[in-house]
């Protein structure tokens, strides 16, 4: 017997990669493609000389990228390796598929060899919004392939002419219509409501989840409209409730049982077909509930899209969602259209009206594969202009979003311009303030001519001026000038308390500089001692003590006092009944 011809050779991880797979494989033979899969179509033999006789005589291979597809690539016997390799080698037209909308380039990882890295010169179709039977439409542009041509049926022909003639002889024509119905005994019959009840358990969960998005889609775009009271948080707790429940359906699809594909096999019924309704319903399904997600975490609140826009790109998601309902209608159509119409009268009259999503009365029965074949192209044209409505949609986005991003550091680039401008300006009059300092400590400079007064206010004025180191020399001065002990013993702790003002922060007080002859001196106080605070109020001046002090009472005092390993911040009460104190101030009055 000849080997059967492939043009198609679909290569795939079955990690993560064979959903994918299978309904790719399902989709281009009901478009009449010879495809080839292993899990289908691999008979008996040597596992790699029949994979390499395939991939040798096809024309198109097709490469299906899951996410980690090609992780294991590094090793040489890695058979996704092996099958790339040798498509490469025997250059066939080679089409990869992201079938998650992920990065091409991020698939490349170190691990794949430099020789399938010549695949990233490849022309790579994505899959993120478009299914896979719709995808298959827009493969038909990249592959070299073509579909088979309906079959001749020219044996059917010659059995119908000798069954006419049979009927003439003997009034077959009743046998005849007899043999060739499908199904005829109660057994077949048994198999066909099967088949039509495995089917319609998905059918009726993609149903209810179908319900779900569409009110949920009506929901965002009312909101986005401004046509409802709701609040964000409102549509935010319904939106999740659609989701919620579109995610319970998913987990009561299952496939087809093994034994009733087995039974199909044997019978005109689409195995096929049959076996990858299931993991189209579920890809259908997980596309609802990711559209929502992005409607509810991106677009509905995205500031760059225009409200017209998100109204028109809910309204393209509400389209596609009733063309899939017609898409599941005709993948139904096609599984049974085997089957005699006539066995199929329970499912159209009572069955398929109780779904009210996936079935409307519009939709007609194709009694045949020609009509069958128009419907699908239809279906295909419809998906592939709301496609392209919802491509265009996206890059006038893409364009918005690179506008906004232009926008962003531009206002960021005219920050920096003020930022440094402003920079400049405060350099500009900080060295202009240097200089004015420079020429103030040139003119009032501490001088060896100076007396002790002059000195002490020149010190004064430094600090006023932001000037410590010039005050210090001030103060270091009028040590030198001044012959009373005390009063040096003063300039020496003055000097001090400007160096140390950094580290306390104490910026102003009097200095004690003598006390009254013949009178008690005040207990706790000594000559040099710097009064910074009087009954909890920051003192700056003489003036500022005498008000600060509790008239003949007794009033606290905060002093710091210098010893040789620093300074200590200390309290003390003044005894009224005490000699007066002798004080400096260590800061101008503000009204100097």
């Amino acid at each position: 017997m000849a080997k059967r011809k492939y043009d198609i050779f679909i290569s795939y991880r079955r990690d993560g990669g064979i959903n994918s797979a299978v309904a790719l494989h399902s989709t281009l033979l009901q478009m009449n493609y010879r495809a080839f899969l292993d899990v289908n179509n691999l008979q008996s033999g040597k596992f790699d000389e029949a994979l390499y006789d395939v991939i040798d005589h096809c024309t198109d291979f097709l490469l299906v990228l899951s996410p980690h597809a090609l992780d294991r690539c590094a090793d040489k016997e890695d058979w996704v390796r092996k099958e790339v390799e040798r498509a490469l080698q025997m250059n066939k037209n080679i089409i990869p598929i992201i079938c998650d909308g992920g990065d091409v380039k991020a698939l490349f990882t170190d691990a794949v060899p430099e020789d399938m890295k010549e695949l990233l010169r490849y022309n790579v179709l994505k899959a993120d919004v478009v299914q896979l039977q719709a995808m298959t439409a827009l493969l038909r542009t990249n592959l070299r392939s073509r579909p088979a041509a309906a079959p001749q049926k020219q044996l059917l022909w010659v059995l119908i002419g000798a069954l006419l003639c049979a009927a003439l002889a003997f009034g077959g024509y009743q046998l005849h219509r007899h043999l060739n119905t499908f199904p005829r005994s109660d057994r077949e019959k048994n198999l066909v409501e099967e088949v039509i009840s495995a089917q319609m358990f998905n059918l009726t969960a993609f149903d209810l989840a179908q319900a779900e998005y569409l009110k949920a889609l009506n929901k965002a775009e009312a909101y986005v409209a401004g046509n409802t009271n709701d609040t964000r948080a409102a549509l935010s707790s319904e939106m999740n409730l659609h989701m919620e429940l579109i995610h319970q359906q998913l987990e009561n699809i299952r496939p087809i049982s093994a034994d009733l594909m087995d039974r199909v096999s044997a019978s005109p019924i689409p195995a096929a077909d049959l076996s990858a309704q299931p993991e189209y319903i579920r890809s259908t399904t997980e596309t609802m509930f990711e559209n929502l997600m992005y409607l509810e975490n991106f677009l509905i609140d995205d500031e760059t899209t225009l409200k017209s826009d998100k109204i028109q790109w809910i309204r393209i998601y509400r389209e596609m969602a009733l063309l899939e309902n017609d898409m599941m209608f005709y993948a139904l159509n096609a599984s049974l259209i085997s089957v005699e119409e006539k066995a199929l009268i329970t499912l159209k009259t009572d069955i398929l009206p109780t779904l009210t999503t996936v079935y409307s009365k519009h939709q007609p029965w194709q009694n045949n594969e020609a009509e069958l074949k128009g419907y699908e192209k239809s279906l295909l044209n419809q998906y592939e202009k709301q496609t392209d409505a919802l491509q265009s949609l996206s890059e006038q986005s893409a364009r918005i979003l690179a506008h906004e991003k232009e926008l962003q550091q531009l206002r960021i680039d005219t920050k920096a311009d003020m930022l440094k401008q402003k920079q400049e300006e405060y350099l500009k009059l900080k060295n202009e303030l240097a200089e004015k300092k420079n020429t103030y400590y040139q003119a009032n400079k501490p001088r060896v001519t100076d007396d002790a007064d002059l000195l002490w206010g020149k010190a004064l004025r430094f600090l006023k001026l932001s000037m410590p180191e010039a005050a210090i020399e001030c103060f270091t001065m009028y040590t030198m000038v001044e012959t009373d002990p005390d009063l040096r013993l003063c300039g020496e702790n003055a000097s001090r308390f400007v160096q140390y003002m950094p580290q306390t922060h104490i910026t102003g007080g009097v200095i004690v500089a003598l006390f009254e002859e013949g009178k008690a001196q005040q207990p706790g106080l000594e000559i040099g001692d710097i009064i910074y605070s009087v009954n909890g109020k920051d003192i700056f001046t003489f003036e500022d003590y005498i008000a600060a002090k509790d008239g003949n009472n007794t009033s606290s005092l905060a002093i710091m006092r210098f010893t040789p390993a620093g300074y200590e911040l200390m309290k003390t009460e003044l005894d009224p009944s005490c000699g007066l104190i002798g004080l400096y101030s260590l800061n101008e009055s503000p009204a100097e």
